[in-house]
């Protein structure tokens, strides 16, 4: 397809609010890419999807860079979750290319279009309910105080357990991330701090490596069947390097109350999108 100047500019702007996500979330941002340029551009789900992954790439790595001059990424932790995040893409890689050929019959995608559309709702509806119930709990919580926040996240205790823990983590989460292009790390980063109560910032962190073994895991699987294109992946990546410096200083510096709604409201604009998307399918 044609990269028109004006599409060139909407990607470089939408890869800018995806970094500032990617910076103070954890985010690859796949779970906004993906519905986004696949409405922009009208472009098939599954190149939607593997030109989302490719961009997450370059995004999470400057993210982790970011975070990493910030004290905030230890790669043990990444490595903890990374083997399972890796075997998770590659199985929903090969779900959602089963998927594709399942349920695109005589060249109508509608049906696999509505159905990945459908789970990909769910899966951010669960999510947002999640954090809800989490946020109310937390509501009685003192903030904390502004140098707790400059001073360098804890780190959780390294056993056996957690090391389980998180690779199920990661193995669950890759599933998901391969087969509707969430990038992962809008699940990776929850399941962190509600599951095994890691610090916000350090959740992040440790969520940006995962979703960067999730992403080149990903783009590789889709790749070889064509579904990447490389302008749009850039292009975003462009916008996206910027974003996440922003986003970077964010993280850092907003308390977890202002952390979670901001992230509630987020998801719940991505749901929207989605159900938007869904209209105009069925009613075209």
């Amino acid at each position: 397809m044609e990269i028109t100047s004006t599409i060139l500019i909407e990607l470089i702007a939408l890869g800018f609010v995806v970094g500032i996500l990617a910076g103070t979330f954890g985010v690859g941002g796949g779970f906004l890419i993906t519905p986004l340029i696949g409405s922009m551009l009208g472009l098939p789900y599954t190149l939607a999807v593997g030109s989302s992954l490719a961009s997450i790439i370059g995004t999470s790595l400057t993210g982790i860079h970011k975070h990493w001059r910030m004290g905030n990424i230890h790669f043990d932790l990444i490595s903890a979750i990374g083997g399972g995040t890796v075997a998770g893409t590659l199985f929903g890689t090969a779900i959602h290319k089963w998927l594709r050929e399942f349920l695109v019959a005589d060249g109508d995608s509608t049906t696999f279009e509505l159905t990945m559309i459908a789970l990909y709702a769910i899966c951010l509806t669960v999510i947002a309910i999640v954090f809800l119930f989490q946020a109310r709990a937390k509501k009685s919580e003192p903030a904390p105080a502004e140098g707790d926040r400059k001073s360098p996240p804890p780190l959780p205790k390294f056993d056996a357990r957690f090391v389980v823990t998180m690779t199920g983590i990661g193995l669950s989460i890759g599933t998901l991330s391969g087969l509707l292009g969430l990038g992962g790390g809008i699940l990776i980063m929850p399941a962190l701090v509600i599951l095994l109560k890691f610090d916000q910032r350090l959740a992040v962190a440790t969520s940006l490596g995962a979703v960067f073994l999730s992403a080149v895991t990903g783009t590789w699987g889709y790749a070889i069947g064509g579904f990447v294109s490389l302008p749009i992946a850039l292009s975003i990546l462009v916008g996206g390097i910027a974003g996440v410096q922003v986003g970077g200083v964010i993280c850092q510096r907003i308390s977890g109350q202002r952390f979670r709604s901001a992230f509630l409201i987020v998801i719940v604009a991505v749901i929207a999108l989605l159900a938007w998307k869904a209209t105009r399918i069925l009613t075209a």
